[in-house]
């Protein structure tokens, strides 16, 4: 649902040629992964490719199961002749360390600005690998959530 959401946006702001919306999953492997949906709803968060795992390392048994291809960011890029991207927004509720550690070389070519990526407390092994990448710790913002979540916040890397 949300990848039709996503591309009813891209229709309605005549974006078409500017935006590709891909339906795939990105990786530390190359494969048909399982996105494991958490709920069916529009809009819906805390999906998990891969393994049905939350972004507390809990299991959990998803709603619904849906095949994708999944990809390293490098391999992406590479086999498809994709633009390196300036900037990167990654807010996957756990996969953040698969997707990082499946793009060594997009990550640490200076052509890569900037990284915005969700994490919390203990993410600390995380941030060092993106940092030995070249990117810097710029800004940890608290997320705005409740109950459980407190401990989240919005990080922003920055190249120096």
């Amino acid at each position: 649902k949300n990848y039709a959401c996503l591309n009813r946006n891209i229709l309605l702001n005549a974006l078409g040629r500017r935006v590709k919306a891909l339906n795939l999953g990105l990786h530390d492997k190359t494969g048909v992964e399982f996105l494991n949906l958490h709920d069916l709803a529009s809009g819906a968060a805390l999906h998990a490719l891969g393994e049905p795992v939350d972004w507390r390392k809990e299991r959990f048994t998803p709603r619904f199961e849906q095949a994708v291809l999944a990809f390293p960011l490098d391999e992406l890029i590479e086999r498809f002749s994709l633009p390196l991207p300036e900037h990167v927004k990654l807010d996957v509720d756990g996969n953040e360390e698969r997707i990082i550690r499946g793009a060594p070389r997009t990550f640490s070519n200076p052509a890569m600005n900037s990284l915005l990526i969700e994490l919390n407390e203990n993410d600390k092994p995380l941030i060092g690998r993106i940092e030995s990448y070249g990117l810097k710790l710029a800004e940890k913002t608290r997320a705005s959530l409740q109950g459980s979540y407190q401990d989240t916040y919005n990080a922003v890397f920055r190249r120096p």
